[in-house]
């Protein structure tokens, strides 16, 4: 590849172009774990229960995808600057700012109205979304559709009460300060009976990889968000949030589920599906039909997929090599809204919709597979394939049989020959 081509700016005709790979030091092994390794030896497990030869193999993998993305021709380096692209996210951000960034690319996007929980409270209306800005995966998202759920979340964030742990430690925070990261967020109703979202799993050059329709079970049949009581004396075991959902709470909201995210339940139906994607379910028709997608080879909408292109573009140089674009329809006018980028995707879009590839990955595979197709798509500048995808698996098996050989035979070298490869790729 040209080190010397310069990066083209995001909104001319042209794709972006970078050079290398933005990659903290630390992440040259899952989670820094490998140092931990080199000084405990093999005996060491780490907060997940994974044993050393586990944490090992998966040290092995991540330099052996390093020193392929160089292989590649991709410059690698430690610290950020032009012509770079960040494995992952390169700094957190938060909604507001990722927002604003949404409509610095694309002006004319759909987003559902956001305010503080301060603005929201000068004018209430309902049905409204409250959600924790902080928050992944669906949790602390509350549905607030009366002034008796509103008053209970106002007398709890008013709250001026300090809680304790048995052992004289106060909190970490006032309520009142806590309420400063909720935000209230327009309501959209999706088409049918069940809450849908779209996710679409892209490169930071636009390049799609997979993506998904989201689908809760039935509305009338979504569960209250509710935990037995467990006590309401500490905060050290539970978060203050949890407040909302504990049934023996002053601050019991009794909201209703309405996340489809697949982490928290919800169905997948992959769409623009190859020959390795998991069949379409029995429900899924129906659903389709309600959101006007073909029933039998569902498509990404083509305004959702340039729209992802444009925002994967914008976002590259913070959200990394791979994120997830979210999208939701609103019932009645057909229209998209942009809801998020997550720059740490799960991968339940990858494994659906190359399904008969990957069904027997574990994350820790899935998510070297996810970053080797991100190196191989931006070093070749190439659209993904099922040809590439089974390329790439076939690729970090072989690497996976020789990590297995050489733990296998003991090697007392292996760690510290580990440590040098690992520094050998900056």
């Amino acid at each position: 590849m040209e080190e010397s081509r310069e990066r083209i700016p995001v909104g001319s005709e042209s794709e972006p172009y970078f050079s290398g790979l933005f990659v903290p030091r630390e992440w040259s092994s899952p989670g820094g774990n490998l140092d931990r390794i080199m000084k405990m030896g093999r005996k060491y497990i780490d907060g997940s229960g994974i044993g050393g030869d586990d944490v090992l193999k998966a040290s092995m993998l991540r330099v052996k995808s390093l020193e392929y993305a160089k292989d590649l021709g991709l410059r690698i380096s430690e610290s950020y600057s032009g012509g770079l692209i960040p494995i992952g996210a390169s700094e957190k951000f938060k909604p507001d700012e990722m927002l604003k960034k949404a409509r610095e690319v694309l002006p004319d996007i759909m987003i559902p109205e956001t305010q503080t929980y301060y603005q929201y409270l000068r004018n209430p209306y309902f049905p409204v979304l409250m959600k924790f800005i902080y928050a992944q995966r669906g949790d602390y998202k509350f549905l607030i559709e009366s002034e008796d759920q509103l008053e209970k979340m106002k007398r709890f964030f008013n709250s001026a009460e300090l809680t304790d742990d048995g052992g004289g430690r106060e909190s970490f925070n006032q309520r009142e300060g806590l309420a400063e990261d909720f935000e209230a967020q327009q309501f959209i109703e999706t088409p049918g009976d069940r809450y849908t979202s779209y996710r679409v799993l892209i490169t930071g050059e636009g390049k799609i990889i997979a993506s998904e329709m989201y689908y809760s079970e039935p509305k009338d049949s979504m569960p209250i968000l509710q935990e037995e009581s467990k006590g309401l004396g500490t905060i050290w075991s539970k978060s203050l949030f949890d407040y909302f959902v504990d049934s023996g709470s002053y601050s019991f909201l009794g909201s209703k589920a309405i996340t489809s995210n697949r982490s928290r339940g919800g169905n997948g139906i992959v769409l623009d599906s190859n020959e390795y994607s998991k069949s379409l379910a029995m429900d899924d028709a129906v659903v389709l039909r309600d959101h006007g997608l073909d029933e039998s080879k569902p498509l990404l909408p083509n305004e959702i997929k340039e729209q992802s292109r444009a925002l994967a573009r914008g976002f590259t140089g913070r959200a990394g090599l791979v994120m997830g674009i979210d999208w939701i329809q609103e019932s009645g006018t057909g229209k998209y809204y942009f809801l998020e980028v997550n720059p740490g995707p799960g991968h339940e879009a990858l494994r659906d919709t190359y399904s008969k590839l990957l069904e027997n990955k574990t994350e820790e595979e899935l998510e070297v597979i996810m970053e080797v197709l991100g190196f191989y798509l931006l070093a070749k500048n190439e659209e993904p394939s099922e040809g590439i995808m089974v390329e790439v698996v076939n690729m970090i098996e072989r690497w996976e049989k020789e990590a297995e050989e050489i733990i296998e035979n003991d090697d007392e070298n292996l760690m510290a020959n580990l440590q040098e490869r690992a520094d050998g790729i900056y």
